[in-house]
């Protein structure tokens, strides 16, 4: 059985990993909440080294658009210098490298349609620069790879810093939410996801870049106000502009996604039905185990 290693295994994307890979994979996870820290590449290279995994998933990042304003180095050095680290060591181990991009690698400027693998990506802020730059590095320096580029995500999480899973929390307390009617992307469900990459992984599909998304295009106060009519809350979902939540960061505001490469994911209101009935929306305290 061949052995996988998923670093960021306790984030929202890492456990749909864990749980899509656990059939026909021998998984092995590492994450900040163990103490692993993703920053420091000699303790990154003592772990590829001790589990001599056939498949690494980097799911680790440094999110938040204005967390990364704040502090560019991080996120160059997590977003973009660990995927080429990774890259470097893939070929030295012989491993298989997935890695996953954003959608915040566009500039969102389009007024109409899908971005493809064929379109040319412009990231108007560091996060989206950083995303950019460690999918550049993987391209070139791992010849095994696939990089995955994903949107906003709902999915099971631990911790309460998850945009979907926050506003749940809020409306099951009865707090009307108001929310960016302008922001639009293809909101997608992490199983779903996870079950697409663990699909091109067995299938043997050619390596490179995949857009892994649900198919359609929503606007983020769409999507919310889908999962809180679907989980039957009675609370106000309002829709405002962007402009309402100040922010330091520049932000792409159209920016849904369809594949030329692969077929596309169901539609995006299906899988926020199943996300809904399956109760991924509870937020879970974090892991603190040793």
């Amino acid at each position: 059985m061949e052995r996988m290693l998923v670093l960021g295994h306790r984030g929202k994307l890492g456990l749909a990993l864990v749980r899509s890979f656990a059939q026909g994979f021998q998984v092995e996870g590492r994450s900040l909440s163990q103490g692993f820290d993703a920053a420091d590449f000699r303790q990154v290279r003592q772990v590829l080294e001790a589990v001599r995994p056939q498949v690494v998933a980097n799911a680790v990042a440094f999110t938040g658009l204005d967390a990364c304003e704040a502090d560019p180095a991080k996120a160059f050095r997590l977003n973009a210098q660990l995927p080429s680290y990774l890259a470097r060591c893939s070929g030295e181990l012989g491993f298989l490298l997935l890695h996953f991009s954003s959608d915040a690698v566009f500039d969102g400027t389009r007024a109409s349609g899908f971005y493809s693998e064929e379109d040319p990506p412009a990231p108007v802020n560091v996060y989206g620069a950083s995303k950019l730059e460690g999918d550049g590095f993987v391209a070139a320096g791992a010849e095994r790879h696939y990089v995955f580029r994903l949107s906003v995500l709902a999915g099971e999480c631990r911790g309460p810093g998850q945009f979907l899973e926050k506003m749940i929390d809020r409306a099951r307390t009865g707090q009307a939410l108001r929310v960016s009617s302008d922001i639009y992307c293809s909101p997608s469900y992490v199983r779903d996801v996870a079950e697409a990459v663990r699909a091109a992984v067995l299938s043997g599909r050619p390596f490179g870049l995949y857009h892994t998304a649900n198919a359609g295009c929503a606007s983020l106060w769409e999507w919310v106000d889908a999962a809180v009519r679907e989980l039957g809350l009675e609370v106000p979902v309002l829709p405002v502009s962007h402009l309402t939540f100040p922010s330091r960061a520049s932000r792409a505001l159209y920016t849904p996604m369809t594949s030329v490469r692969q077929a596309p994911l169901r539609p995006w209101r299906e899988a926020i039905r199943d996300y809904c009935r399956a109760g991924g929306w509870r937020i879970q305290q974090p892991d603190r185990q040793p």
